[in-house]
């Protein structure tokens, strides 16, 4: 993942709202007929970027923390560990090898290469949900999309 300027955000966080497979993957999760729309934001302070997808009653939050060292990138996970209630491990292939966990709330978070993604589901009503899925199910459906296409 190629590092960014602190005035803005490298180009492995800004794909969570720019790249065509993750607009795929939201409107797939969502079971959605047309491309979902997005906006999105950058704090330079916090060297935090966030995107906002548009789903049915909704919206899907992704946010990439961008630290600059991987460092920093464990200290961002792990406070976000720390912060978030009843964090679960994922483990083995789910993980992809890299460290994750998430939340019944409908958080899923992965640290890779001292980038830490962040997709909270946890604000979406239930009616925004596919039948029989969870808020972790679809953010983990969105965060696999993202982890496949993040490269160095």
């Amino acid at each position: 993942m190629a590092d960014a300027s602190a005035d803005r955000p490298s180009s492995s966080a800004t794909m969570v709202c720019e790249e065509s497979e993750i607009r795929d993957a939201v409107k797939r999760a969502f079971q959605m007929s047309t491309a979902p729309t997005s906006t999105h934001a950058w704090s330079a302070s916090t060297r935090l970027y966030s995107c906002r997808w548009s789903v049915p009653h909704g919206t899907l939050r992704l946010t990439v923390q961008d630290a600059n060292d991987p460092v920093a990138g464990r200290g961002y996970y792990r406070r976000l560990h720390d912060d978030l209630a009843g964090v679960r491990p994922i483990r083995g292939m789910d993980s992809f090898g890299f460290p994750a966990f998430d939340t019944a709330a409908g958080d899923v978070v992965f640290l890779k290469d001292g980038k830490t993604l962040h997709v909270d589901a946890t604000r979406l009503p239930s009616s925004s949900l596919p039948p029989r899925f969870s808020r972790s199910e679809v953010a983990y459906s969105v965060a696999s999309a993202v982890i496949g296409c993040w490269t160095e």
